[in-house]
């Protein structure tokens, strides 16, 4: 090793060439090693809410690694906040689903005229994320039956799956 100088000179000389090298090593670290970024988003989200007697109300939201969160509400055997995970093959069905759903251009609400809405029934909201849109849909009744096949499915799904329980 070669002597950088005497005194203060000396220090600043070995930190300015160890500052140099910390940089070199953590550029090439991160040209080398950098894991391939994979982006956590909610690919789908269902909230079930109240009637005027004992239906279930909760929501839950899937994320694009399979990670199910459920919130249980009112009137359902998981109350409080639990995790699950689902396989691959029923996240790219999901997926399937949306892009079908999104591309079909139904209508954010049913019924679509508000005057025909009844009061007792429960209104469920269905949320589609992909990569570049959304679509929200509320209904209280007389949606595509495509709605109601995705969210049997799906509730079929998470009533096999195994949960942690969160929170109460």
């Amino acid at each position: 090793i070669k002597k950088l100088g005497s005194g203060i000179g000396e220090w600043y000389n070995i930190k300015r060439f160890w500052d140099v090298y910390k940089r070199q090593v953590v550029v090439q670290v991160q040209k080398d090693t950098m894991p391939v970024v994979f982006k956590i988003d909610t690919i789908f989200k269902m909230t079930r809410g109240s009637c005027f007697g004992n239906c279930p109300v909760y929501d839950f939201s899937i994320l694009n690694d399979g990670t199910v969160i459920w919130k249980g509400f009112r009137n359902t055997a998981k109350l409080g906040m639990h995790i699950s995970k689902l396989d691959q093959k029923k996240i790219v069905e999901i997926q399937q689903y949306t892009k079908q759903i999104l591309n079909l251009g139904l209508s954010s609400f049913y019924p679509e005229k508000s005057h025909e809405i009844i009061s007792d029934f429960p209104t469920i909201s269905f949320n589609f994320f992909d990569k570049t849109q959304s679509k929200k849909i509320v209904v209280n009744h007389s949606a595509p039956k495509l709605l109601f096949d995705l969210s049997d499915k799906i509730e079929t799904w998470l009533d096999n799956t195994d949960w942690i329980k969160i929170e109460p």
